[in-house]
């Protein structure tokens, strides 16, 4: 964790860590040194992994958190919080569009001669999906043989990928 002296008797701190308890207006996690904090959230920008604005009911135990604070004595209030799901991790793809259900789509990607078919769900966040010329649009636009370029976190336990952002190409 870096320490740097701000304005009078303020310093500013980044942590990472997981979330190990969660209330109305803070949360408590545990960095991998083992130290415990427990950080106010009232005036926080919490976001996603990838920028969206999340709100604290939306942090659960287990999940990663990255912090940058301001503590003043003995107070620490959170200026931001980046939020990452326990069993997720960023990623990132592009492919073309095989199928397309009501929460999502099935997204066939081909690496060097290696075809895939990935399980891309756009129901569990709130992803931001553009078309070719930029405007903004809805999950209605992509159809299969789409071609699209899709980021946002793989969940490691249920083998499916939740899009945060969808650009169709």
């Amino acid at each position: 964790m870096g320490l740097r002296l701000g304005l009078k008797n303020r310093f500013e701190r980044r942590a990472k860590g997981t979330v190990t308890a969660v209330s109305s207006n803070s949360f408590s996690f545990k960095t991998e040194d083992g130290k415990v904090f427990t950080v106010g959230t009232t005036n926080a920008k919490i976001t996603s992994q990838f920028k969206g604005i999340i709100a604290l009911a939306d942090v659960h135990v287990n999940d990663k958190v990255g912090v940058s604070e301001i503590t003043a004595g003995s107070q620490i209030t959170a200026k931001t919080v980046v939020v990452t799901p326990a069993n997720t991790h960023p990623a990132s793809g592009r492919g073309v569009v095989s199928a397309v259900t009501g929460s999502g789509f099935t997204l066939k990607t081909n690496n060097q001669g290696i075809v895939s078919f990935v399980i891309v769900n756009t129901q569990s966040t709130r992803a931001v999906i553009k078309q070719q010329n930029g405007a903004i649009t809805t999950s209605a636009s992509i159809l299969v043989g789409s071609k699209v370029m899709v980021k946002g976190l793989w969940d490691e336990v249920l083998n499916i990928f939740n899009a945060i952002k969808i650009n169709i190409r």
